[in-house]
């Protein structure tokens, strides 16, 4: 997941200068965005159950039976389920490992929420599919003046399945990545980092 690795990526960016084809280019970093982040597996795949079932959400959106609930729950906390795979990933740090854990917590954990709500995981509010974020930005990334100001020598693309695979393979969303840490780097050289958050996924 891209948003993983923006606090990891801006830190590595202040503290270098980044090579384009051309001539070394400083780029001068001075606030980072982060829009529904992944900071700590362990944290937000419980979040779907939390904000589903307990405590619950604002909403009072419960389309859930105390069949699924049971099930989520089990999924989540269950000897060597969810959980327990992405504890010790973290304490292991293997790629195997890791990638089991995060397509378990996918599939048993995630998928719940998926279909059975039939709702946004970023706004359930609404239903999938959520016409928002609207594509705009796309157009505008794109443009020359852009791609020149931050030295970019390809087109910008929501998804790649080249990079994606190789995320996957080793469990990225699996890992905390330090993150947090690098998150506290950034604000320790006057990074300003906002972080806007919906009321699920992240």
């Amino acid at each position: 997941m891209v948003v993983t690795t923006v606090p990891s990526s801006t830190s590595t960016l202040r503290r270098r200068t980044l090579p384009t084809f051309l001539e070394p280019r400083k780029l001068a970093l001075n606030t980072v965005l982060i829009g529904n982040g992944w900071y700590d597996p362990i944290i937000q795949y419980q979040a779907y159950y939390n904000f589903s079932v307990f405590p619950g959400n604002t909403y009072d959106y419960d389309p859930y039976n105390a069949s699924t609930k049971a099930l989520w729950y089990d999924n989540l906390y269950g000897p060597g389920n969810c959980l327990d795979q992405l504890k010790k990933c973290k304490e292991t740090q293997d790629n195997v490992i890791c990638s089991a854990a995060d397509n378990y917590c996918i599939e048993n954990v995630e998928s719940i929420f998926d279909e059975v709500s039939n709702r946004d995981e970023y706004d359930v509010r609404y239903l999938t599919p959520d016409p928002f974020p609207y594509n705009f930005y796309l157009q505008y990334l794109n443009t020359p003046a852009v791609q020149s100001a931050i030295g970019a020598y390809t087109n910008y693309s929501d998804y790649s399945s080249t990079v994606g695979n190789y995320f996957n393979t080793t469990g990225d969303d699996a890992r905390e990545s330090f993150t947090v840490e690098n998150m506290g780097l950034l604000l320790e050289q006057n990074v300003t980092v906002m972080m806007y958050i919906s009321n699920l996924r992240c």
